[in-house]
């Protein structure tokens, strides 16, 4: 048994230094590697340690301590490893495991300490570590790179202004257009508008499920649980809004193709489009990558949702922009 409890640690460890390695240069099986060393560390070697520490001391305190610090490192391990998948469920493990590990595990581990009478200076080194450990783990489970988020919240709330006045110009455009004989150009921004108020009404959906006030599509520094992804997977992808919302903007750039043929409008027109407007995604089943939503928006926090959402509007909006530009050229407006 120790032999094995000797060897193991060191041939998952191979397995997870090769897995990041094939991950960081981007080659095939690097998650396989990941997968395979932390997933048998979790379910082979941590409880064929705890078996063996039974052995040594059947005590019943060291006996209690050893299964919680089992249970945390299993959460812990499985954990980290569903925080590099990016799946869900990765943050409520982390956060379990890093709060048995501190409050249980550690307590008892002192307690065990004090009954035995050994001195705090021998076991000092041993205590910091596990309360480090803990804390760093917690710090994980409970947020994703503050750079990240913040990064995110400027971008959408830069997006929402730039949006806006998108939308002035575009109703001037119309306008100017309407008082010189291109009436039929408001349809165009009835289905922009439509689109816009589809994606807003998601937006509000969403926070809504997540415990956010809807009114927050309006500031995104409003918003509370920046990190939690649970709920923006869980509407767009599990109840299908995504796949709607995407065979939404299929046929809203059909539209827009069949306003440019009728107004005879260039193909650099409708290439300007497409690089704008892309609905285009790179599929990648081995990691549940099959759909345009799924790119998007699998396991996506929900800073990280609510700029591509408003991202997208942005993209219908500067395509009616595109057009009505084009329209005015043609018109030498």
């Amino acid at each position: 048994m120790k032999k094995l409890l000797v060897t193991l640690p060191s041939l998952f460890l191979i397995f997870i230094i090769a897995g990041f390695t094939f991950k960081m240069q981007h080659w095939p099986g690097g998650s396989i590697f990941l997968l395979f060393g932390l997933f048998l560390s979790g379910i082979l070697y941590l409880p064929l340690l705890f078996i063996q520490r039974i052995k040594e001391n059947k005590n019943i305190l060291t006996v209690i301590t050893n299964l919680f610090g089992l249970i945390s490192s299993v959460f812990i391990v499985f954990g980290v490893m569903f925080k590099i998948q990016h799946w869900p469920g990765a943050s409520m493990m982390l956060i379990a495991g890093s709060t048995l590990l501190i409050v249980p595990t550690l307590i008892l581990y002192v307690v065990q300490q004090l009954k035995n009478k050994v001195p705090f200076s021998e076991y000092f080194k041993m205590f910091v570590a596990v309360l480090c450990i803990g804390v760093f783990f917690l710090n994980i489970g409970t947020s994703v790179t503050r750079s990240v988020i913040t990064s995110s919240t400027k971008t959408s709330f830069d997006l929402l202004n730039t949006n806006f006045f998108t939308n002035e110009n575009n109703i001037l455009l119309i306008d100017k257009l309407t008082k010189n004989g291109e009436p039929n150009l408001n349809k165009i921004h009835s289905s922009t508008t439509e689109m816009v108020t589809q994606i807003d009404e998601m937006k509000k959906t969403i926070l809504s499920y997540s415990g956010e006030s809807p009114e927050s599509i309006n500031n995104p520094y409003e918003i509370n649980a920046k990190d939690q992804y649970d709920t923006p997977t869980g509407f767009l992808i599990e109840q299908e809004n995504g796949k709607h919302l995407y065979e939404s903007l299929i046929k809203y750039k059909k539209q827009l193709n069949k306003i440019c043929i009728k107004h005879q409008l260039n193909n650099s027109v409708n290439e300007k489009i497409d690089r704008i407007l892309n609905l285009e995604y790179q599929s990648n089943p081995g990691s549940g990558i099959d759909s345009w939503e799924k790119d998007l928006f699998l396991n996506t926090p929900l800073i990280m949702t609510f700029t591509l959402l408003t991202s997208i509007q942005n993209q219908l909006l500067m395509s009616e922009n595109i057009i009505l530009n084009e329209v005015a050229k043609k018109r030498n407006l």
